[in-house]
């Protein structure tokens, strides 16, 4: 991270800048120099206000070119020959600090400003240049770059006693080199209550160095922010696609369920329904039924995870999407942040996220168990497979005897026959042998 300050007045002798060998004396401010210099069309940074850090990228990545490659190929000079911004005409890359937004301001306005300098001020201007780290965070975004400026030099200025509401500042990102680089100028608007602009220049090096660390910190976390952000934008989408087809998948296989004749329901479907008989008689008095109130319910969170696994296991599609959410979520725990704030971000939402997605599952399931006519299904579906407790034993119990009494019916009407059968035979044989012995 590399910070140059320096700030100048008009009793105050300097030498020739190095870099534009000029010397940045009160008159090269108060001239319009300076705004001419950071605003210079071959070096400062354009982009469209609405684009963000996920456009920009985009745009990059349909460039097929590299972070440089793609910042160098946006100054203002580049990008009125090749008009890819639009109404770049209006772009001038100079933005009012403190502003919410990084919109541009036409040089001529800010040269007016500086014009307005008298003898009594001081002028201060700074280079803010990230180096690598700008490259490895994708600085490409000025809305980012806006934020990161406000609010350090925000706390810059108070550290040095100067009011920020006090300020008036103009910046420029230049493009135009490997690294993307801040050009800022300000100066106080008006005196303070004793009538006096402020009398020295120096800033506490202190301060500097503070704001450096912060700046730094700041562009870590920006990225780390939007990372983090992505990656619960993806999980939180994959969880609303898992409950929806979850839903989807229950209401399917409760119609179908309807019209199955007895002794058709496979092993799983009778572990799914023990399970929900379970959760259908601990919520049946209960006002609260959520599964909240059954959290620590052992037996519940058990019948519940029963169903959701079996669901997902016969479902092809569903089980598709649960592996993709729990893929995602690990690259969550395995990613790494810099930051001390977004890592501590990330801990909150891994340890939430699973508790929520556990809760939504959950209560779909109670919902669904409790909409469940129980009694009719274990009439209709008899437990060929001895899941079932006492009293669905004795269900099957009546229903076998039910038809082993049809049974005995129609074994007894066959018996009848047939001895009513034998007797006319035997009838008919008698009839023959006493003719027989007659003649």
């Amino acid at each position: 991270m590399y910070i140059s300050f320096e700030f100048a007045n008009y009793k105050t002798k300097k030498r020739a800048n190095e870099e534009t060998k000029q010397i940045h004396n009160y008159e090269f401010y108060k001239s319009g120099k300076f705004i001419d210099y950071i605003s210079r069309p071959s070096a400062v940074y354009v982009q469209e206000l609405n684009d963000d850090r996920n456009s920009l990228l985009e745009k990059m990545k349909n460039k097929n070119v590299n972070f440089v490659s793609f910042i160098n190929s946006r100054t203002l000079l580049k990008q009125r020959q090749i008009k890819e911004i639009a109404n770049i005409e209006d772009k001038t890359g100079l933005h009012l600090l403190f502003n919410n937004e990084p919109k541009d301001i036409d040089p001529e306005i800010a040269k007016k400003q500086f014009k307005k300098l008298n003898k009594s001020q001081h002028v201060w201007e700074m280079i803010i240049n990230p180096g690598d780290l700008g490259i490895k965070n994708n600085m490409l975004d000025k809305n980012e770059w806006n934020a990161i400026l406000n609010k350090n030099m925000r706390s810059l200025l108070k550290a040095n006693k100067l009011d920020p509401n006090n300020i008036i500042g103009y910046w420029t990102l230049h493009s135009n080199t490997n690294y993307p680089h801040i050009h800022l100028g300000f100066f106080e608007k008006e005196p303070n209550h004793t009538n006096n602009y402020r009398l020295k220049g120096k800033f506490d090096p202190k301060s500097i160095s503070r704001f450096s660390f912060l700046f730094e910190n700041a562009i870590n976390e920006q990225s780390d922010y939007k990372n983090l952000f992505d990656f619960k934008n993806t999980i939180w989408s994959d969880r609303r696609e898992i409950k929806k087809l979850f839903i989807s998948t229950l209401d399917k296989i409760n119609k179908t369920n309807q019209s199955l004749i007895s002794f058709s329901l496979s092993e799983d479907e009778q572990r799914i329904l023990k399970a929900t008989k379970i959760i259908k008689q601990f919520f049946r008095d209960s006002k609260n039924r959520t599964y909240a109130s059954a959290n620590n319910k052992h037996e519940i969170k058990e019948a519940i995870n029963e169903i959701f696994n079996l669901r997902v296991k016969d479902n092809a599609e569903l089980n598709e999407k649960v592996k993709t959410y729990n893929s995602d979520f690990q690259k969550l725990i395995n990613s790494s942040f810099d930051g001390k704030q977004s890592s501590s971000l990330k801990e909150e939402f891994i340890n939430k996220e699973k508790d929520e997605f556990e809760k939504q599952i959950a209560n779909v399931i109670i919902k669904n168990c409790l909409k469940m006519n129980l009694d009719n299904l274990y009439e209709q579906k008899i437990d060929t497979y001895g899941y079932g407790k006492k009293e669905d034993n004795e269900s099957i119990s009546s229903y076998l005897l039910k038809h082993l009494r049809l049974l005995d019916f129609e074994l007894q009407r066959i018996l009848r026959m047939r001895r009513f059968e034998a007797l006319r035979a035997y009838k008919k044989n008698i009839s023959t042998i006493k003719s027989k012995i007659i003649f």
